[in-house]
């Protein structure tokens, strides 16, 4: 794989993917890829599961790490230097960077000597998508036309379109039951899902769980950029996620919560659970 940025899953192809899984097999296996890497993180907004992930993923490669984890107490906040001559001070220390912020990751790339990781921006968060194609991965032996219902709030959520966007090339099913018809994703991305071979399908009731292989349940932390007028509505009119929901799972499908897929890097898949196993554990 060429030495580059990762800041949309359009950067890596099917080919690039499945050798990037292959290394992640060995790496499972005990091999050591990164002995002696440096990562920085430049996060302008604060994070604990991705952040963890990624820290956990360099020191059991051999690695380290370095950077920062929000801007209180730093020369940001203090408006002393800006976003990209702390980025520049990072990549001279280090390996890669993983960025974090508001904007658009695109943004960045001109301003580092180092490949980037978009660890959430405005418009995408790449990184637990590939981490969940690799959990499909693990878990089906196939994952071509298989269904995938994702539930309640996706149109403001960058996790959302980076699975719409990566999952879509692979032949799946997407059902997607939204509270607000103003929450569902956007249509320039169900074009996208069509394009790459996937099929789309709004849905009005849950009812659709029945024939689901594999659910995605997105609740608040989908909102971080939506307009607060649609955020005092989604609240007023979100029907609680319970097991009345859920009842109609088959049996053997799969679920999780979306702030915690990336846990799957650090080998948890204790947090998926099967359905007859999932109302005896509690979201850690």
């Amino acid at each position: 794989m060429s030495r580059r940025s990762f800041l949309t899953v359009h950067d890596l192809s099917n080919d690039e993917i499945a050798k990037a899984f292959l290394i992640a097999k060995l790496a499972e296996k005990g091999e050591i890829f990164l002995r002696g890497k440096i990562l920085a993180l430049c996060f302008l907004s604060e994070s604990t599961v991705t952040s963890s992930s990624l820290k956990a993923s360099m020191i059991r490669q051999g690695g380290g790490w370095i950077g920062l984890e929000g801007i209180t107490g730093t020369h940001i906040e203090a408006k002393n230097q800006s976003h990209n001559d702390t980025l520049v001070c990072l990549s001279s220390f280090s390996d890669v960077v993983a960025i974090r912020g508001p904007n658009r990751a695109c943004g960045w790339f001109t301003t580092s000597s180092v490949p980037l990781i978009n660890a959430l921006s405005r418009d995408e968060h790449p990184l637990p998508a590939i981490w969940l194609l690799f959990l499909l991965h693990n878990i089906f032996e196939t994952i071509t036309g298989k269904s995938i219902g994702v539930i309640v709030a996706t149109r403001f959520s960058p996790t959302i379109t980076s699975y719409y966007r990566l999952l879509s090339r692979y032949g799946l099913r997407f059902h997607e039951f939204s509270v607000l018809n103003e929450l569902r994703m956007k249509r320039y991305i169900v074009n996208e899902i069509e394009k790459n071979g996937s099929n789309f399908f709004q849905e009005d009731s849950p009812d659709f769980l029945r024939s689901m292989d594999f659910l995605i349940v997105a609740p608040h932390a989908s909102l971080t950029w939506a307009p607060e007028r649609l955020v005092r509505k989604f609240s007023k009119e979100l029907r609680p996620i319970d097991y009345e929901m859920f009842k109609n799972l088959p049996r053997n499908s799969y679920w999780f919560f979306v702030p915690h897929v990336v846990l799957i890097a650090t080998k948890r898949l204790t947090r998926i659970w099967k359905r007859n196993q999932m109302y005896e554990s509690a979201i850690v």
